[in-house]
């Protein structure tokens, strides 16, 4: 399915035919305080979990001629466009001045909820999962869970490693403080009628 721009009043979609003029950017997820202005420009939640932000796009509407670098690409000899370290979106942004902020916020957060369940997922056995944690994410050496925390049908490990690296794996984001995939299974159940263990079994 294409992604499509965050912006909730952009209509641009990932589909990168050739010959398109509109480019699609990640957000800088490995820079904070860039980070920092983007999400307050688009006014995101700054604590968005990683992984979501690494899969958030928007397009090259929203940014100035300025915030563009061309570079020629030697082995097709086709120009491209990178965004500057310094570049921020500023274009074509829902303004708070001219909107209702509670209309705003509102649209925003569908934006948002809609990309987050365009995500593809997965069902992947608790054991098969866990076996992803016998090596630390972070040196490669041996890991092991430490903990492991089940609320409906998110799972939130914790693990280590020898090496003292620690950290939490959650398998999805919460949504107005409700796992998304409790929401997904209880939207299951309302929509078609099946019961809980139906879903789940």
């Amino acid at each position: 399915m294409p992604r499509r721009c965050i912006v909730p009043t952009c209509l641009n979609v990932e589909c990168r035919p050739r010959g398109m003029m509109v480019n699609f950017h990640h957000f800088p997820a490995r820079n904070p305080q860039r980070l920092r202005n983007w999400m307050t420009a688009l006014h995101l939640d700054p604590n968005t979990l990683y992984h979501v932000i690494e899969s958030l796009l928007i397009c090259s509407d929203h940014f100035v001629k300025e915030d563009c670098i061309a570079k020629t690409e030697h082995r097709t000899g086709s120009k491209r466009h990178f965004l500057k370290d310094t570049a921020v979106p500023s274009v074509g942004l829902p303004q708070p001045q001219t909107e209702n902020p509670e209309a705003l916020v509102s649209k925003i957060r569908y934006s948002y909820y809609a990309m987050l369940l365009s995500l593809l997922k997965w069902i992947v056995n608790e054991s098969c999962l866990l076996q992803l944690f016998q090596r630390c994410r972070m040196c490669g050496g041996i890991g092991s869970v430490e903990k492991v925390t089940r609320i409906g049908s998110k799972i939130k490990v914790t693990w280590s490693c020898l090496n003292n690296h620690t950290g939490d794996w959650v398998s999805n984001p919460n949504i107005r403080g409700t796992a998304q995939s409790n929401l997904v299974a209880a939207a299951a159940i309302l929509f078609t009628g099946a019961t809980n263990i139906q879903l789940l079994y």
